[in-house]
């Protein structure tokens, strides 16, 4: 783990040690560097800081930091990992500056296929989240052309039962949404095209 995430995690510590489990899930989001830990905690742990509402007690000593979850919160965390996104490559997660930085180290998609980032990299996202929790590869995953095509178009569509409104088009309503239901929302997403839902 890099220092900056270790600092994430020492934080996250402190905002536990204190705090009920619900006070306690207000507050990860707004801790600095709470998106690249919670893209790290998913991806190295399997634990998403999101299911924080379930922790059921803190431990801190000097070397390690022990969260118990509630019976059946890592089963539901592992549950929603194992959706349409693709696995990170051998050799781990990998996060970039930009998409340029990523395309260069990652190559073509593949035949046939495009990439396609779950939470989407748009400036807003960049600036709000960091580039870093946008350009990595547990966010950006291959997806057939057009597949692609479909998934961007919902997103550029105004979709009622989506958003609950008739000008929104759903990326606009989603930028306004917390890197976690982007995330769920992009997975749901993957998931409904690919049944033909939507």
């Amino acid at each position: 783990m890099g220092r900056n995430a270790a600092r994430a995690f020492a934080m996250l510590a402190m905002a536990a040690i204190g705090n009920t489990a619900p006070g306690l899930a207000t507050k990860v989001p707004k801790l600095p560097g709470s998106m690249q830990a919670a893209v790290q905690a998913e991806t190295q742990v399997g634990l998403r800081l999101a299911a924080v509402g379930e922790v059921k007690t803190v431990a801190v000593s000097a070397e390690t930091v022990t969260i118990a979850l509630a019976p059946g919160a890592v089963a539901m965390t592992a549950q929603a990992m194992s959706g349409a996104a693709a696995k990170a490559p051998p050799n781990g997660f990998r996060a970039w500056g930009s998409y340029k930085s990523f395309k260069r180290a990652m190559g073509s998609a593949g035949p046939g296929k495009e990439w396609h980032h779950i939470v989407e990299q748009t400036p807003g996202n960049e600036k709000r989240f960091g580039a870093q929790a946008v350009q990595n590869t547990e966010n950006i995953v291959p997806l057939d052309k057009g597949f692609h095509t479909r998934i961007s178009a919902i997103y550029s569509s105004i979709r009622r039962s989506i958003t609950g409104s008739d000008r929104l088009t759903v990326r606009k309503w989603l930028s306004t949404q917390s890197y976690e239901a982007q995330r769920e929302f992009g997975l749901l997403a993957i998931e409904n095209v690919t049944k033909g839902f939507w």
